[in-house]
């Protein structure tokens, strides 16, 4: 990556992007209980799965609760608003 204006300068060296295509994760039998237990989470945090991974997992269940907490601003969900025009 490098400065848009000054393109001699770089912003980072080493740089590794990884892409997931979270539906194509959980069709894949053999991916990792961790990771699907997080993308289902990702895609849809009411659902039942996430709800009993919520339970399981205590990381899960901060970011759980942080979600709900940014859920109850009306300040954060208008802003959620502008961004979906």
């Amino acid at each position: 990556m490098r400065e848009v204006r000054d393109t001699s300068i770089n912003l980072f060296n080493d740089i590794e992007i990884h892409i997931v295509e979270m539906p194509k994760v959980l069709k894949y039998n053999k991916t990792d209980k961790k990771l699907k237990k997080w993308i289902e989470f990702i895609l849809n945090p009411e659902s039942e799965e996430a709800k009993m991974s919520i339970q399981e997992d205590t990381t899960l269940k901060k970011v759980y609760t942080k979600l709900e907490k940014i859920s109850d601003d009306p300040y954060l969900q208008r802003i959620e608003e502008i961004k979906k025009l």
